[in-house]
């Protein structure tokens, strides 16, 4: 939303000026900018982007099912029962109101494994390009194509006693990575215009990172056991023991295109246990755990009678969309520094509605206050098109306090990885609670000059 509003605001043009935020390239915040070049810089129309893509994972989760099921039919049930799921999980339903890269780029991913699988390789390089030009980070799921076709091609060799087809594969695979190249480009010239590739000087996220258990465990914690999913976890896991035991069904499960898929999934788990991981991160892995789970419970009861096949599709679809609703909003109450922020559920509309709260407050009574705060409050504070003020208000983030000037307000919240900063400004500047503002435990409290 930032770098879109620069591009807006300098008449989408690009420059090196512009580049003062991270190197996430460009591709969804020049979109948004053309799209409130034309229709308005409206919170309404953000959103409308927003549903766009959502919708364009829906599609293409539904078309994607088509490819890797045994029949149409099979694939249209898999498609729809996958994005019913998809709207009842907590955390997809909750990124669908909020804008960030992972719905955009998730819809990216699966329209380029769904060219890929229908072998269309010029619409395999546009959706691959997009995906990477909207997150890079999603590299890996070229990453994970590329080693699908090296383990097919292994094992085809191997099981057909002929030449492994070295050359081929290098050319394939050389093919696979012209996205990549692609994208280079973009931080090659993001190089040259800031001095950095991903992270500017001095930023945390540019410190060296070692893995963690703790990480490890949270990661699997969350993609396979939190917000019920554990559910949807022993059932797979239940469906794969008996499928695997029954050599009859054999067949069904030695596919390439549910290879694909599940190595996408372990990918995506694998590669957010090291690196950053946020809970929206998920995203990008879920249609693909709920694609093999009702292709392999719609295979293991084919041989059942429609009806039975009905009753025992809708009650385990019933049962889990009941136990994911559960988790839609817990109002949870948050004393003291949590993080990852509430973007897991819709607890994140009560951080919107505290800080309109706190925001209209503000701009009524302190309107000309130099204002300390932390992310996302920097972001409501001082950005209209955010839709929490009508005009920016001064506002700086505590990491970013550069001078021993003390502000005319501290606000303080519990939603970000700094919020212990502005506590220590809190105690260095001898600040008092003035207001607090709060809603079902989320609050926004107000610190000014004793």
């Amino acid at each position: 939303m930032q770098n879109a509003d620069q591009f807006l605001q300098h008449n989408l043009r690009f420059g090196p000026g512009l580049l003062d935020t991270y190197a996430h390239p460009p591709f969804l915040s020049y979109l948004m900018a053309v799209v409130w070049k034309v229709f308005g810089e409206k919170l309404l129309v953000s959103h409308i982007v927003n549903l766009f893509f959502a919708v364009l994972l829906m599609v293409y989760t539904y078309l994607l099912a088509q490819q890797i099921t045994l029949n149409k039919t099979q694939g249209k049930i898999v498609g729809v029962l996958t994005g019913i799921l998809l709207l009842f999980t907590p955390v997809f339903l909750a990124q669908i109101g909020i804008i960030y890269l992972e719905i955009p780029g998730t819809a990216f991913a699966l329209m380029t494994l769904y060219y890929f699988l229908r072998k269309n390789y010029a619409m395999y390089l546009v959706s691959a390009t997009l995906m990477l030009y909207t997150k890079e980070v999603f590299v890996f799921i070229i990453l994970t194509v590329a080693l699908y076709i090296w383990i097919v091609q292994t094992v085809d060799a191997i099981y057909k006693a002929k030449k492994f087809p070295l050359k081929s594969l290098i050319g394939k695979t050389l093919f696979l990575f012209i996205p990549i190249a692609l994208v280079s480009v973009w931080f090659i010239y993001h190089k040259a215009a800031t001095g950095w590739l991903f992270t500017p000087p001095g930023s945390n996220l540019a410190a060296p990172r070692f893995i963690a258990a703790e990480q490890i465990v949270a990661v699997f914690k969350f993609f396979f056991i939190d917000q019920w999913r554990v559910a949807i976890t022993i059932m797979l896991l239940v469906l794969l023991e008996e499928i695997i035991v029954k050599d009859k069904f054999h067949k069904y499960i030695l596919r390439p295109e549910l290879l694909l898929l599940s190595l996408v999934y372990v990918a995506a788990v694998s590669f957010f246990s090291i690196t950053d991981f946020l809970q929206r991160y998920i995203i990008i892995g879920l249609p693909f755990f709920y694609l093999i789970f009702f292709y392999l419970l719609t295979t293991y009861i084919q041989k059942l009678s429609l009806r039975t096949q009905t009753i025992t599709v809708g009650i385990i679809l019933l049962t889990v969309t009941l136990l994911f609703q559960s988790q839609w909003n817990l109002h949870r109450r948050i004393t003291t520094f949590y993080f990852p922020p509430l973007e897991d559920n819709l607890e994140y509309l009560d951080i919107i509605a505290v800080g309109q709260s706190v925001s209209q407050y503000l701009e009524k009574n302190f309107p000309k206050a130099k204002i300390v705060t932390a992310f996302p409050a920097t972001y409501m504070f001082a950005q209209p098109y955010q839709g929490y003020v009508k005009k920016p208000l001064i506002s700086k983030s505590c990491d970013r306090l550069k001078t021993k000037q003390e502000p005319d307000i501290i606000v303080f919240h519990a939603f970000s990885p700094i919020s212990p900063t502005c506590l220590y400004e809190i105690e260095l500047y001898k600040f008092k609670p003035y207001r607090n503002f709060e809603r079902n435990g989320k609050f926004m409290s107000i610190y000014i000059k004793k």
